[in-house]
């Protein structure tokens, strides 16, 4: 259904509703840009969108023009905040007059002839039977009043590609394990990084595949080189992914509606864990360095360890240390 991939949507800008004030305030598409996350004018799940804070991308006369930091997205269309504008701009000629370089705030693709306003205003029938370039083509102007033009092309659309605003500069990058040693410690437990690691980079995934029905998706993001001793009896080895966010459903897109998972493992005492860089950045700071104290509590799980644990296994964190329960796991199971 939804036509929203990899966190970008491409498609053709077919109407542009503006204010009175010549902000360009609503852009509608000709695809549909919502998703599971939710969207501005859903029946079922109300939010700012996917392309929350995102930012929209057109072609202009001289290069790409973007509008960034926009409110979200309904289901076929793009909203920016209050006061503020999409940049959409155009540039007009005729023969030997002067070009005029204006911004669009309205559009609309009507049959038989699309037509547009422009601000700031421009002289009345100057650009009749000139040209007007926008979003990246040009076409042929019937007429023009002080704010308005007639286009003689039946099917006028402008091509857009937006962005949600995710950080793409995030990866690659280790987890941070410093806590590891200190939270280890009272189950007997030493942390290691002495294996080989021919694979230190894994093709991008922006959204790791869900666990469910089993973990066979979730593992095939890895590059786990060790996996052959991981059932070793006489030492543990696990995998730790520095990853970029969870599964469209829970990677907190658009931001404080939707759920956000810091990490993953693949299953309890599975093989490995999944760190989210991209989710610790959506989300407001938290009182104590999230993401240390993630991976202490996501390898605990591959201890099986469990939220009803408490401690730092909870959900919630009521503690930065293992629980004696926690601890009792760690020290008794054979290998996670």
């Amino acid at each position: 259904m939804s036509a929203v991939v990899s966190n970008f949507v491409t498609g053709n800008i077919t109407t542009i509703l503006g204010s009175s004030t010549t902000l360009a305030t609503q852009i509608v598409a000709d695809t549909f840009v919502g998703d599971i996350s939710g969207y501005l004018d859903s029946s079922v799940l109300q939010s700012n969108g996917r392309f929350e804070n995102g930012s929209v991308v057109m072609p202009g006369t001289f290069g790409n023009v973007v509008t960034t930091d926009i409110l979200g997205n309904g289901s076929d269309f793009f909203r920016i905040k209050i006061n503020r504008s999409f940049n959409i701009p155009c540039f007009l000629f005729k023969g030997g007059a002067p070009a005029a370089s204006r911004q669009i705030w309205m559009f609309t693709n009507a049959l038989p002839n699309p037509w547009l306003r422009v601000a700031p205003t421009i002289v009345p029938n100057a650009f009749d039977g000139g040209v007007i370039l926008a979003g990246g083509r040009a076409y042929t102007v019937i007429t023009n009043s002080a704010d308005t033009v007639v286009l003689s092309d039946a099917d006028a659309k402008f091509p857009f590609t937006a962005f949600d605003d995710d950080d793409n500069t995030l990866l690659p990058r280790f987890p941070d394990t410093s806590d590891l040693e200190r939270a280890f410690a009272p189950a007997y437990v030493k942390a290691f990084f002495d294996l080989p690691n021919p694979t230190p980079l894994v093709p991008f995934v922006a959204n790791m595949p869900s666990t469910i029905p089993d973990s066979t998706a979730f593992k095939k993001v890895y590059g786990f080189d060790n996996k052959a001793t991981e059932a070793d009896p006489n030492f543990w080895t696990v995998y730790l992914l520095g990853a970029f966010q969870d599964k469209a459903a829970l990677d907190a897109d658009p931001d404080l509606i939707e759920d956000a998972v810091y990490a993953r493992v693949d299953d309890l005492q599975g093989q490995g864990a999944a760190i989210f860089f991209e989710v610790f950045r959506d989300q407001p700071p938290p009182p104590f360095d999230v993401e240390r104290y993630t991976v202490t509590h996501e390898i605990g799980h591959l201890f099986n360890g469990q939220h009803g644990d408490g401690g730092i296994m909870s959900s919630n964190v009521t503690s930065l240390d293992f629980s004696p329960i926690t601890i009792n796991k760690i020290r008794t199971i054979p290998h996670p």
